[in-house]
């Protein structure tokens, strides 16, 4: 009997060195602790305390549901009485009033000879606050990453498509998982391979390219334009992945070519318009207008560089009595070749134009009065 006292004595004797063991490190922690048995606290560390706002002699005899916020209380007491030993949040409750994020850790024990449970509490606020705003900030990057216009995409070195966005989805139409197995190589027009090719190899060297060009072939056959910017993410000297944003301009450069088209064509008739406004419609020479302006031009010319300048007017005789006997289309025919005459016996500076009706003028530039009165006898 006195071995058997003995020994019940050193057990409870290893015992209390045991939880005072415990006790002095849970008042050593950092962290809030509490022990509770049969849903009531039987001990707490100073961190506890402070944490709720209360002093130590008030907290036993209480239960976690004093400390939690009326929102979670049921919550919590399920958990509790599940025996959960996996960490889970509520909403903390001080003496105040005041609410806070927290984080529970429970496992059962033995304590004071009876079975327990112990629970670490931390103030995870701040923490929780940190994590909801990089959620929101990527959910806003996300956002704006999936519902922007331009064609953003991110290629492994080897090509493998990483990811890509909505419009790149869109108008490229290729589903998320046929984009899985993609290689951006699939999606590059034949007519920009060999330049894609090489300014991907840039990138990937490291080399700064501020725009890109290039046509990318849909999943239906349709060749898209695009241009935009691409770079390169390096970790240790190594290329990561290029990063790349497009903007869809196969529409921008149709309406190009139209305009281009266009104005060609305008510039094409006007300048048709200018040689029907200075050529005579049936000799095909100079007219009047153009004359005129001409020989104004030579006029101040020859006088700024005092050199000589001539004008031969010629004139067709008995014109009105053959266009009264042979008619007006016999009349034109002698005009037409009179105007063949007259341009195959003017030198290539001279100027030869229908003065009206059945005269006719030439101008000749550098020439003095015997030189014209050659070239008028030629003619005549």
């Amino acid at each position: 009997d006195l071995a058997k006292d003995g020994k019940t004595v050193l057990c409870k004797e290893i015992a209390k060195e045991s939880e005072d063991r415990f006790r002095a490190l849970a008042d050593a922690s950092f962290e809030a602790i509490v022990i509770t048995q049969k849903g009531h606290i039987v001990q707490a560390n100073y961190n506890f305390c402070r944490l709720f706002g209360h002093e130590m002699s008030e907290v036993d005899g209480l239960t976690p549901l004093n400390f939690t916020a009326p929102c979670d209380q049921k919550r919590v007491k399920a958990l509790v009485l599940a025996g959960e030993e996996q960490p889970f949040f509520f909403q903390g409750m001080r003496k105040d009033g005041t609410f806070f994020d927290a984080e529970a850790r429970c496992r059962t024990i033995y304590y004071q000879g009876k079975v327990a449970r112990v629970a670490s509490i931390q103030d995870v606020t701040e923490r929780l606050q940190k994590e909801r705003a990089l959620q929101q900030s990527e959910h806003r990057y996300r956002d704006l990453f999936e519902n922007a216009n331009d064609l953003i995409q991110s290629v492994t070195p080897e090509g493998q498509i990483l990811f890509v966005n909505r419009a790149w989805r869109d108008t490229l139409g290729y589903s998320v998982n046929e984009i899985k197995h993609l290689s951006v190589f699939e999606v590059i027009h034949p007519d920009s391979q060999a330049h894609c090719m090489d300014t991907f190899r840039k990138i990937l060297q490291g080399a700064l390219i501020e725009r890109v060009e290039a046509a990318f072939i849909s999943k239906d056959g349709r060749k898209i334009l695009v241009e935009g910017s691409i770079n390169c993410s390096f970790e240790n000297g190594r290329p990561v992945a290029t990063r790349s944003i497009f903007r869809d301009v196969t529409q921008r450069k149709a309406d190009e070519a139209k305009i281009l088209e266009q104005s060609q064509k305008l510039t094409e008739a006007n300048h048709l318009l200018h040689v029907l406004a200075v050529t005579d419609a049936l000799t095909g020479l100079k007219n009047r207008r153009a004359m005129d302006d001409l020989l104004s031009g030579e006029f101040t010319q020859a006088q700024q560089k005092g050199t000589p300048l001539s004008l031969i007017l010629l004139d067709v005789d008995h014109f009105k009595s053959y266009n009264d006997t042979f008619g007006h289309p016999a009349g034109d025919e002698v005009l037409r070749k009179l105007a063949e005459i007259l341009s195959r016996a003017a030198r290539a500076s001279d100027i030869v134009a229908r003065y009206g009706g059945e005269e006719f003028m030439i101008i000749l530039p550098h020439t003095g009065r015997k030189g014209a009165l050659r070239l008028a006898e030629r003619c005549r």
